[in-house]
């Protein structure tokens, strides 16, 4: 939710058509292999060390401040911290997405010298069983979890992430406590996405409507809540359409978002500049108003967090309604009226 000077702040970025943030996927390679996993697997013609850093030069020279790295999993990528280096060098304000399970003491002591301003770090659940059941990799709970007291010892900023479903709901309360007792910030999500190429296996993993219901009654999940229709206007425009995010997958194409899969370019074909000012597609979606989306007439618009990321996949169209999230609020929205 967007208040006070960052709106002007962002405003003024949009006139100047500035991408303040990008997300960059590094690699579509990973070490786990979760059941829920979306991302397109083993692109074989991801970007070279060279590329990358020809490609953070023309991000800096479009006014890109902040960076965020994700995979696969980024840190499997030999020249990873040559990149990082590099981006730092630039003044690229940095953020990791990592399962942490390749981090050290050397490899923190590493990613300390970067900076980084935060690594979000998947956790699915405390009790071994049940987190390496969704990653389907042995060990993989043991080593985040050393990961995360080499993180700490460093004094490096993370914050763990949980993906809501059915294998781990009856455990999300203990990994919860277990976050407030070691003081690590946390966040969970209960949104299971098709795969970015449409395949809807994943969603097999979404928890039902009475377990929704559970994690209510548990005071675990609530609606969000915007102020005014302009506090979710500004969301759109600023993280949606192409104004001031984008990402770039690992051989180089651009999307306005990770899950909305309209290409809008090819960084191997074309400039970056030439694809954030020219592409036909991003000059269409920055001239969408928050009218032309089907939620818009809705009495619950306010209570609703909207993901237009999760409108494309499911039905093919950005302006559509997601209804997964109308599915999760609709219930939860049940709390108030007790």
């Amino acid at each position: 939710m967007i208040k006070g000077n960052k709106f002007y702040f962002f405003k003024r970025l949009i006139e100047k058509h500035i991408p303040l943030h990008v997300q960059m996927e590094l690699t579509t390679k990973c070490n786990n292999d979760c059941i829920h996993c979306i991302r397109e697997k083993n692109i074989e013609n991801e970007l070279t060390s060279t590329e990358i850093k020809g490609l953070l030069l023309e991000l800096r020279e479009a006014g890109c401040m902040q960076l965020t790295f994700t995979g696969g999993e980024p840190l499997l990528r030999e020249d990873f911290f040559d990149i990082c280096k590099f981006a730092n060098s630039k003044g690229f304000v940095l953020r990791l997405f990592s399962n942490a399970t390749l981090i050290n003491k050397a490899v923190a002591k590493r990613l300390k010298e970067l900076r980084f301003k935060e690594i979000r770090i998947t956790v699915f659940s405390i009790r071994e069983e049940v987190h390496d059941a969704i990653t389907q990799i042995p060990g993989s709970l043991r080593k985040t979890l050393q990961a995360l007291r080499f993180l700490s010892e460093n004094r490096i900023t993370f914050r763990i992430s949980a993906i809501i479903m059915k294998r781990n709901i009856n455990a999300l309360a203990e990994l919860k406590a277990k976050a407030q007792e070691e003081n690590w910030p946390f966040s969970w999500d209960p949104t299971i996405y098709p795969t970015y190429s449409g395949l809807k296996y994943p969603v097999l993993n979404r928890i039902t409507n009475k377990e929704i219901e559970f994690l209510r009654n548990k005071r675990l999940l609530r609606c969000k809540k915007y102020q005014n229709i302009n506090s979710k206007r500004n969301e759109l425009n600023y993280f949606y359409l192409g104004n001031l995010h984008c990402y770039i997958s690992a051989d180089g194409r651009v999307f306005p978002h990770a899950s909305i899969r309209l290409q809008l370019g090819d960084f191997k074909k074309q400039s970056f500049k030439e694809i954030w000012k020219n592409s036909s597609r991003l000059n269409w979606l920055r001239n969408l108003s928050i009218e032309d989306f089907a939620c818009s007439g809705c009495a619950y618009f306010l209570h609703c967090p909207w993901c237009l990321g999760l409108a494309y996949p499911e039905e093919g169209k950005i302006t559509a309604r997601p209804k997964e999230y109308c599915r999760i609020a609709s219930i939860l929205r049940e709390q108030g009226k007790k």
